[in-house]
């Protein structure tokens, strides 16, 4: 018995001695946690929950963690969310910690961590003595050790073959390996194993395990950004308001598109058909084998893009709202929920 509330997305609220309920219809889950207070607020959907008691507030995922989590400080450093936002990765303490965001699973592995990276099958981790491991998401494998970074790397990256580490001056190195790719980094291509570097304003493509260099026939500013699709079929470069597409060979794959400078942030679709630009008068989808420009309404004033893996969504965060558009038809955006102002947010989407 108890008092209940239904979000709009469908979830149900249920507060009952002691305790609140969360319960999905549509996924037919139910997730409980033992709290003294009531139900404050809530986001659409029911994802994310304020439990008040007294002065206290407690801030509730039900998908994510468990409230009861939230009750003391926690311990969590290098937090990292994969690409298809289905696995977050973080580290508690001595441990890392894995969690299945598409059905709350968690795996904890004790390895203390300095720093994180995280794809679709693999997380790779710099642990406290700089040694690189990598730990794969399927089943419950040991984790294959790499060899040594550099002291003081600044971000590690899984591959298919190991990881690409990235040191403090960006050399980017590939473990295992004895290569190096040394120059200023513009961008990863982990599909690969390679690096794109700018060296005296022309755009390198390296090879991180041998060191091998091939020169692309592209000329880059300083102020140029550089993205690299998931599967690493097409490089998108966008220099002063001029987005080019090049292919995997660094060839181009289409005309450049003109844009309104500056432009601020890239996202791309995982094939690279769809590029997501933030610029002076808010986010546009830019499909650049059409050379298709459609700004989307509403976005004036975002901070952060990202576009679902099958490249159907777009979402901004714009003035303290998360907001969704169709590609399809991106006329009427969707809100997804209140977003507390933070400086430099990231933002990803999954495939739900």
């Amino acid at each position: 018995r108890g008092a209940a509330r239904a979000g709009r997305g469908g979830a149900v609220l249920i507060g009952h001695a002691g305790a609140v309920t969360r319960y999905d219809p549509r996924a037919g889950r139910l997730v409980s946690v033992a709290h003294p207070g009531t139900v404050t607020a809530s986001t659409r959907d029911g994802d994310v929950i304020a439990l008040g008691a007294g002065a206290i507030v407690t801030l509730w995922f039900p998908r994510l963690v468990p409230a009861a989590t939230y009750d003391r400080p926690l311990d969590v450093a290098a937090p990292t969310v994969s690409a298809d936002a289905r696995t977050l990765a973080w580290s508690v303490g001595a441990a890392v910690e894995l969690r299945a965001l598409d059905h709350g699973g968690v795996r904890a592995v004790p390895i203390a961590a300095r720093r994180i990276g995280v794809d679709d099958r693999a997380v790779a981790v710099i642990d406290a003595a700089d040694q690189v491991v990598t730990i794969a998401l399927a089943g419950a494998a040991t984790p294959r050790a790499l060899g040594a970074a550099a002291p003081g790397a600044r971000s590690v990256v899984p591959t298919a073959t190991g990881a690409l580490v990235i040191e403090r001056d960006d050399t980017v190195r590939h473990l295992p390996g004895h290569g190096a790719c040394v120059g200023a980094l513009v961008a990863l291509d982990p599909a690969a194993g390679a690096a794109l570097l700018r060296v005296d304003g022309r755009l390198l493509r390296c090879a991180a395990a041998t060191g091998a260099v091939v020169a692309l026939d592209v000329e880059l500013s300083a102020d140029a950004q550089v993205a690299v699709s998931a599967d690493g079929r097409r490089t998108i470069i966008l220099d002063h308001g001029a987005l080019r597409a090049l292919d995997a060979a660094g060839g181009a794959a289409a005309a450049p598109v003109e844009l309104a400078a500056p432009t601020t942030a890239l996202a791309l679709s995982p094939d690279g058909r769809l590029v997501a630009v933030l610029g002076p008068r808010g986010v546009s989808v830019v499909e650049p084998a059409r050379g298709v420009v459609t700004a989307l309404p509403g976005s004036s004033g975002a901070t952060a893009i990202a576009i679902a893996p099958d490249g159907a969504r777009v979402a901004a965060f714009v003035g303290g709202r998360l907001l969704e558009w169709s590609t399809v038809d991106p006329r009427w955006p969707r809100t997804l929920g209140q977003v507390p102002a933070t400086p430099g947010p990231a933002l990803v989407l999954g495939p739900d």
